[in-house]
């Protein structure tokens, strides 16, 4: 099968577009060599020399750079090079990222991920200017988020890996729109099925490869032709989930197929994946011969391209195996495996990628925090001139009328108004409190939802197959079908009562307090408004990140409390920890100093009385406003960011249960609060 060029004339706004949209679906994101025709090339340098039009050299240029990108990472990099240069010249944004997204992709294989790194973060800011909609969304940022994702993989980095998974089915939800050619989802869905296969969470894996193989099902004939069923790297990923199950029969069929349809299309950059997977499949049986074959056969197809990722993984195979029976070989393999890994990770280029990922999200922030500042002194700035215009009215009113009936009753509308001013101002105060919790509480059920959903939508599948397997006649099929759709109705079952029980906690914690002590499990109370807390902040502030660490003493059982009340006291504690261990991430931003921000509840039976104790690893209290931190109105936050009335008030809920609230405190080291309870309180579980 052959890729050729699309040859298709448009107005000049849409000529790029067009060419970019078919290759891109052909090639973007996954770079599988197909024959290049030698003829269309050679025209295409041709036409590139005669033409003088810089938006018809930028569609050449990368038209030459895309039929490259499995065999030659350099004629990549150079011709789209050519094609940034251009775009930057002309002020045309949308080519500038496409022609990133291609030179990162060139890069990875070439082994240079800090550059690949760098492209992406500057792909990103360009196309937050791009204006689009559904319409002439295009292929712009897919490669880059394709990019990212695999190096994140690489770096190990999961959280960050995810990050990007879920932008690109965004993007798929974006750009594929409501048709049945889902071809940026179909590449979402596998990369997504690959970020949880290396992060060992094999049933969402699973789950998404086969969102992926349906996806590209539907879109085969547009990118693959009769060459491919799927993006060969799905099979990969298969393979690498079904050997993890235990399923080592079906993962050799899935890598000899995968193997098969790379050969026959004539790449190497699939075929030296391929190989090298099969070669740890046979090392594992113990079948060394079949194991050199094909880690060799690794090797040389990732040497066309220079596939620095393969070759490395190729020598490393190798050197293992000639360990233990050539030890000459073997120290080659081994130095060759060092310097191939040199070139991804080495000369300090981990480093220099963990800077630039910090200096990135510090920018990205401080671009943030400026933006919300001018918004709140633009707002406080109208609010003064709002105030002095009102001042200035009843000023000049109340002196001309001062002695009538009229400026008293001014007076008097204008001090309703104000009233309900206020009255506003501390609803809004509520429910900015209540936002942070409502996150919270969307993402604890957006877990269960989104089984109920996957596991519904199987099922859906499970019935079409019941009825193909009764119109054959083949009832042992029927039953098997059936026994897994009952399963899956059972787990359906499952998360629905898990969400049931979420939603039917936060109506018993959100109605208004009775102020009747109920028997309460004070550990389940911890634990929830931990989590509440933690969606909440991470709602408002996706970069936020800390560790929770819990240590519950299960004798406690049923504790007499008011739980309303009680869950406002841990909400406000936990609240204030994760806000102190986030100042204090963004102060040692970009230091040297390793801070891991960490907030942690233990609840504990002690003698005659139960405590609850909320830690964190932030800068603590000064010494001299640790006594006054109880007091009302009296709070360290900046104008505008607390009333001061959050610890007072907590401090009188737990008097209020016969308890104490105390605080220990030690500057650059971190806060513990305390709170005890009389034993008194306690009912048996």
């Amino acid at each position: 099968m052959r890729f050729t060029a699309v040859n298709i004339f448009l107005p000049t706004s849409k000529i790029l577009h067009t060419i970019v949209v078919i290759v891109w679906v052909v090639l973007s994101g996954f770079g599988q060599e197909q024959i290049v025709d030698q003829a269309s090339l050679k025209s295409l340098f041709t036409e590139l020399n005669e033409t003088k039009d810089p938006t018809k050299k930028m569609e050449i240029s990368l038209e030459i750079a895309i039929k490259h990108i499995s065999y030659n990472p350099d004629t990549v990099i150079k011709y789209a090079e050519d094609a940034l240069l251009l775009a930057q010249q002309t002020g045309d944004v949308r080519t500038q990222v496409s022609a990133m997204g291609f030179i990162g992709e060139a890069n990875i294989y070439k082994g240079n991920l800090p550059k690949t790194l760098q492209l992406g973060l500057e792909a990103i800011d360009l196309h937050k200017s791009l204006k689009l909609t559904r319409d002439n969304a295009g292929p712009t940022i897919g490669p880059t988020y394709f990019n990212l994702i695999e190096l994140y993989i690489q770096l190990k980095d999961y959280n960050k890996a995810f990050e990007y998974s879920k932008k690109k089915i965004a993007l798929g939800k974006f750009e594929d729109g409501d048709g049945e050619a889902k071809t940026t989802s179909a590449f979402a869905y596998y990369l997504t099925a690959k970020t949880f296969e290396q992060n060992n969470q094999l049933d969402s894996a699973a789950l998404y490869i086969q969102k992926a193989f349906e996806a590209f099902d539907n879109v085969k004939e547009l990118l693959f032709g009769d060459v491919y069923e799927a993006y060969p790297k799905c099979y990969n990923v298969e393979a690498a989930i079904l050997f993890k199950q235990n399923q080592a029969q079906k993962a050799l069929e899935s890598l000899r197929k995968g193997l098969a349809i790379s050969e026959a299309s004539g790449e190497s950059l699939h075929s030296s994946e391929f190989n090298n997977d099969l070669s740890k499949y046979y090392l594992s049986e113990g079948k060394t011969d079949s194991a050199i074959y094909y880690a060799n056969r690794g090797l040389e197809e990732a040497k066309k391209i220079r596939y620095a990722q393969a070759m490395l993984i190729s020598n490393n195979i190798l050197a293992e195996i000639y360990d233990s029976i050539d030890a000459a070989k073997a120290l080659e393999y081994y130095k060759r495996a060092n310097n191939a890994k040199n070139e991804l990770y080495g000369s300090g280029n981990i480093e220099v990628m963990k800077d630039m990922i910090a200096e990135y999200e510090k920018r990205s922030l401080a671009i943030e925090q400026a933006e919300r500042n001018y918004r709140n002194k633009s707002y406080l700035l109208m609010l003064l001139a709002a105030l002095s215009i009102l001042a200035l009215i009843l000023y000049f009113q109340y002196q001309g009328n001062k002695k009538s009936k009229e400026a008293n009753i001014i007076l008097s509308n204008t001090l309703n108004e104000l009233k309900a001013t206020q009255a506003q101002l501390i609803q809004s105060e509520k429910m900015a409190s209540l936002g942070e919790l409502t996150a919270g509480i969307a993402h604890e059920i957006q877990n269960p939802l989104n089984f109920v959903n996957n596991f519904a939508e199987v099922s859906t599948e499970l019935i079409d197959e019941i009825n193909e397997e009764l119109e054959n006649g083949d009832i042992a099929e029927v039953k098997e079908i059936l026994s897994d759709l009952k399963g899956n109705l059972s787990k359906i079952n499952h998360h629905g009562k898990r969400a049931d029980g979420i939603v039917k906690g936060m109506l018993q914690h959100s109605r208004k307090s009775t102020g009747q002590k109920e028997p309460t499990d004070i550990n389940a109370l911890c634990d929830e408004y931990l989590r509440l807390s933690y969606h909440g902040l991470r709602a408002k502030d996706k970069s936020f990140n800390a560790t929770l660490e819990t240590d519950f003493d299960k004798s406690i059982g049923l504790v007499k409390v008011i739980p309303q009340d009680m869950g406002r006291v841990l909400l406000n504690i936990i609240t204030n920890a994760f806000h102190t261990v986030q100042e204090k991430k963004t102060k040692l931003s970009g230091q040297i100093e390793e801070y891991n921000p960490t907030v942690s509840v233990k609840t504990m039976k002690h003698q005659e009385e139960v405590i609850i104790r909320i830690s964190d690893n932030g800068d603590g209290i000064p010494k001299e406003i640790k006594d006054k931190i109880f007091q009302p109105f009296f709070t360290t936050k900046p104008t505008g960011k607390g009333t001061g009335l959050g610890l007072s008030l907590a401090y009188d809920i737990v008097s209020s249960h016969n308890g104490e609230l105390k605080v220990e405190s030690e500057e650059g080291e971190g806060t513990t609060f305390e709170i005890h309870f009389p034993i008194n309180h306690i009912t048996a579980s």
